[in-house]
């Protein structure tokens, strides 16, 4: 078939046929070689490419992650801070802390800020926390504050510097407060992922950022908002992946589902290398500060942890003497086992041996619940019962027999239930299964 080609088109394809130059070539009139009017071409876009940053630094991570795969390389993330010698917060991650209103998150942000600031002269423990030696002089904490007045963000960093051995103009260098509670949702989002910039000084380009957000859905306008929800939470990973950052978020707890609240809630959960969940474990009659066996205890445990072994947890009060916290003593403890044995021994009469099954059907079982475990806030018969989940058998004196029992969460197609299993003790330090 023959095909037909004007001149116009000739030279048009003329035009792009790489080592053949055309008359438009031959008669160019500019002195510059072709090679460079297409560098200044290409140079021209790069500068106009909005992406060309972000390519060339996938490109280079590509290069690096294909380098070490080569030479066999491995790498492990170094530790920020340990607990009593283990591993518990690692550097460029966002680390979340789980907790209902009123059980003393933002007081244990504030125990980790001042273990990391501290000079070691206070005697105080700081729960067993403390900064690994090799990051001491390398950081830089920043404090956001979204809920309290600017003299309550001045109480609490007064009490954290104190804690961490400062005293009278004594004020620590590498540590940066900003009360966002008067900001808009708009301006707290551009203050914590845009204020690094305006701090970053050439000799300080080399300090890692410690972040401490307290507390994260004040970043949102709905804590619900599926689109808002996940943007927020990449821009906090940007952080933490080109800037140097290691973030601590404070969330609350729902009151229905236990869980962090909101979308905005589980999109931090979902990134975070770190999830701690504090539990109340005694009566929600006690107030704060109370003595002896009135005494609030406070349970910290670990539900995720993406870095080597997970972390032990461990109960904890309010200290009195500091403002901060303490870790409970081995007597409050005692106590704890005391009232969960009394929850066990209510149970057992309640529902009696092998017949104990909650069901999502609570209507009849309520009462004889809420009369266990008191009212709460929180649907209190299910805070109590997967609290009674968690411990080992209890013993009871079941008509001079002794008798073991654990509570153990279940379902029953789709339902949760909670079933008492019963131990005999046959011989002083042997039992049998029924």
């Amino acid at each position: 078939m023959t095909q037909y080609i004007n001149e116009s088109m000739k030279k048009s394809l003329t035009k792009f046929v790489i080592d053949e130059p055309g008359p438009a070539q031959e008669q160019n009139t500019n002195s510059s070689p072709t090679s460079e009017i297409v560098k200044e071409i290409t140079t021209e876009q790069t500068a106009n490419d909005p992406d060309k940053n972000y390519f060339d630094g996938l490109f280079k991570a590509y290069t690096r992650i294909k380098q070490a795969v080569i030479e066999g390389k491995t790498f492990e993330v170094p530790v920020l801070i340990y607990r009593n010698d283990e591993p518990f917060f690692h550097i460029n991650s966002i680390n979340a802390i789980v907790a209902a209103s009123g059980s003393l998150k933002s007081t244990f942000l504030n125990t980790v800020m001042a273990a990391m600031l501290s000079k070691g002269l206070t005697g105080y423990d700081y729960l067993g926390f403390r900064v690994n030696d090799d990051f001491r002089s390398k950081f830089r904490i920043i404090l956001y504050d979204t809920e309290q007045s600017e003299a309550k963000v001045t109480q609490r960093t007064a009490t954290v510097i104190r804690a961490a051995g400062f005293n009278g103009q004594d004020y620590p260098n590498n540590f940066f407060v900003f009360p966002l509670s008067s900001s808009s949702t708009k301006e707290r989002i551009t203050a914590v992922t845009k204020l690094l910039d305006y701090l970053e000084k050439p000799e300080n380009n080399k300090l890692h950022n410690i972040i401490f957000l307290d507390v994260v859905t004040d970043l949102t306008k709905d804590i619900n908002d599926s689109k808002e929800a996940p943007d927020i939470v990449a821009q906090l990973q940007q952080l933490v992946n080109l800037k140097n950052v290691t973030i601590f978020i404070s969330i609350h707890k729902a009151k229905t589902t236990g869980t962090a609240r909101g979308h905005i809630g589980t999109e931090v959960t979902n990134k975070a290398t770190t999830i701690l969940a504090i539990t109340r474990l005694n009566s929600s009659g006690i107030k704060k500060g109370n003595e002896g066996n009135g005494t609030v205890i406070y349970k910290m445990q670990t539900e995720k942890y993406r870095e080597g072994k997970e972390q032990n947890s461990f109960e904890f009060t309010y200290n009195e003497e500091n403002n901060l916290l303490r870790l409970a003593t081995s007597e409050e403890k005692e106590q704890l086992q005391l009232k969960e044995k009394d929850q066990m021994r209510l149970l057992y009469e309640s529902f009696g041996f092998n017949k104990f099954t909650v069901t999502n059907d609570t209507r009849e079982i309520e009462p004889k619940l809420v009369n266990i475990f008191g009212e709460k806030k929180e649907r209190s018969y299910n805070f109590g019962l997967d609290k009674l989940c968690e411990f080992d058998k209890v013993t009871l004196m079941d008509n001079g027999t002794p008798l073991n029992i654990k509570l153990q969460k279940g379902k029953i197609g789709r339902k949760i239930c909670y079933q008492v299993y019963e131990v005999y003790g046959i011989f002083e330090n042997e039992v049998n299964d029924h």
